[in-house]
């Protein structure tokens, strides 16, 4: 727990895309602990423990703020890195014609 909080509260941490896995994070801890209980009872355990972390912080308004802003800007991310990877992929077409 302690180590957990630690990292919630290095400043170089912080800053987008760079807290994009602290989204994943929160995002799988609820998914499963709403969605897929695990039936291993250690696993369980350590999963409420976190879901007592995150529960008291997950509803106050800022936070959800902050979480639907990190998922638009994940959104805006993925879809800016598609295109240049369509434009790299085009690019490189482009030279092997040149080189056959």
């Amino acid at each position: 727990m302690t180590l957990l909080k630690s990292l919630f509260r290095v400043p170089f941490l912080w800053g987008y895309p760079f807290d994009r896995p602290f989204l994943d994070l929160y995002r799988r801890a609820i998914d499963a602990f709403i969605h897929s209980k695990p039936s291993d009872p250690k696993v369980l355990k350590y999963l409420k423990h976190l879901h007592g972390i995150l529960g008291p912080v997950a509803s106050e308004v800022p936070f959800r703020q902050t979480v639907q802003r990190l998922r638009s800007r994940a959104v805006l991310l993925d879809e800016l890195r598609d295109a240049l990877v369509t434009v790299i992929n085009q690019r490189i077409e482009v030279l092997f014609q040149i080189f056959e």
